[in-house]
């Protein structure tokens, strides 16, 4: 089974969306964006490949959120069979947002 590893300030990232989420209105649209990103690693988990690779580092891969202004970047690494995100970003987010981030 693949595993899944955040990068230490992905969890700020994702931390910092919920709680935007959870101001803006109290019903339960941070469960829905919960349950989104549960999908992505579903997705991201059963096939590395499902999403597109971002055009500035072929080995990171953009998962978009269908109801959601957000993201996910993540890399694959193969030999260790684990998802590594690197970071859950807002779509207004600078294009470079997150892409310094390093697994190895």
């Amino acid at each position: 089974m693949m595993t899944v590893i955040f990068y230490p300030l992905a969890s700020l990232d994702l931390a910092e969306a919920r709680e935007y989420l959870d101001s803006r209105d109290s019903s339960g649209l941070a469960d829905g964006f919960d349950a989104e990103l549960r999908s992505i690693f579903s997705k991201a988990t059963r096939n590395p490949k499902h999403f597109h690779p971002v055009p500035e580092d072929a080995r990171i891969r953009r998962a978009n959120f269908n109801r959601f202004s957000y993201n996910m970047l993540y890399a694959h690494i193969e030999a260790e069979d684990v998802i590594f995100i690197l970071t859950i970003r807002h779509n207004h987010s600078h294009p470079s947002f997150g892409m310094d981030r390093t697994w190895e």
